[in-house]
């Protein structure tokens, strides 16, 4: 399925999809890292759960580097590449354009324990310092995590926008808010960096406000979030990186790593 095609898939009735989002104490991540959000709810209990993604670790590769083709310019698989772990190529390309000239980033897909919290930077710290305490070599790790919040509903669905996409979808997301006086809303990321020395995190957002679906382009919840006139599903590429929320993490974030060297 495309990115285009998941922009207004439902997933399921809403009534029973609500209904599951509130009682489930488990949470069906499927390759949900193409859309740069988090799935949980502040309703379930405090447990962890591991990452489900649709891929295969390529023969003889280990956990230090099962890559999806994509190593940044510069010293590949050195001890100073930073391994950016995800199953979205094109975070890593991201990333390498503003870390250009200062390391490499190599994309690593490795299925770390993600904890059920209320807080995007607990989850992306906690995932972090797993993946550095368990791949196989010292590079630094980079995971991050991201999330829809929308003031009228208190922040939520926040970390767990993937999971309330795929159980109640983005158009009955809409529905909650669309009589709502304040239909403001952010994206937000956050970027936790890991190496020998701990985690630090970096975060990014973006203000809009929620409309009715509009647009062609994008994923998961762009078709209702308009900025500046546009949602983001009726921007270009270059448009929608401009003001993209997991962007002005990453400048925080090289701006920090090039005052480290």
């Amino acid at each position: 399925m495309s990115d285009d095609d998941r922009c207004l898939e439902w997933g399921c009735d809403f009534e029973y999809g609500l209904s599951e989002f509130r009682s489930s104490n488990c949470i069906h991540r499927a390759n949900r890292e193409q859309h740069g959000l988090n799935r949980h709810t502040n309703a379930f209990t405090t447990t962890a759960v591991k990452r489900s993604r649709r891929f295969e670790r390529p023969a003889g590769i280990g956990l230090a580097g099962a890559t999806d083709g994509y190593i940044g310019s510069g010293h590949p698989g050195s001890d100073m590449s930073i391994r950016f772990v995800t199953g979205n190529e094109g975070k890593a390309r991201e990333a390498q354009t503003y870390l250009e000239g200062e390391t490499t980033v190599i994309q690593v897909e490795y299925d770390y324990t993600e904890i059920q919290s209320g807080s995007l930077a607990d989850i992306a710290t906690r995932g972090a310092r797993e993946a550095y305490e368990t791949l196989e070599g010292d590079g630094p790790v980079l995971v991050d995590d991201a999330g829809l919040f929308v003031d009228a509903l208190d922040g939520f669905p926040g970390p767990y926008s993937a999971y309330v996409e795929d159980t109640v979808g983005v158009s009955r997301l809409w529905r909650l808010v669309e009589h709502e006086e304040n239909r403001r809303a952010h994206f937000r990321t956050v970027l936790a960096y890991a190496d020998e020395d701990g985690v630090e995190t970096f975060e990014g957002s973006v203000g809009g406000t929620l409309v009715p679906p509009r647009g062609e382009g994008g994923f998961g919840y762009d078709p209702i979030f308009e900025y500046n006139g546009q949602t983001m599903a009726e921007m270009s590429t270059d448009e929608k990186n401009a003001v993209s929320h997991r962007g002005r993490a990453l400048a925080k974030f090289a701006e920090w790593y090039a005052n480290q060297q």
